[in-house]
């Protein structure tokens, strides 16, 4: 994972400055997508309220998360979509 993308998930993690984490993973987007990046701008996007935004961030990290080897947090992001319909 890049820069963009560490920058982006402590400012989800602290609940801070939510435009700049959200620009944050939409440059690491960018770069490379990856689950991690459109589940961090999901999470990102609902903090700051816009849950149809969150809604698809999270439908588009769960279809990356699902071709991804490795660690995925499926139950946590389909639990973050049915919170988010």
């Amino acid at each position: 994972m890049g820069n963009h993308f560490r920058a982006a998930r402590y400012l989800a993690d602290n609940q801070l400055e939510t435009a700049l984490g959200i620009a944050l993973a939409d440059k690491s987007i960018q770069l490379k997508e990856q689950w991690e990046n459109d589940w961090v701008k999901a999470e990102l996007l609902a903090q700051s309220g816009d849950k149809k935004g969150a809604l698809a961030a999270a439908k588009r990290a769960r279809d990356e998360g699902a071709k991804a080897e490795g660690y995925f947090p499926k139950d946590v992001i389909e639990k973050a979509i049915a919170g988010w319909k």
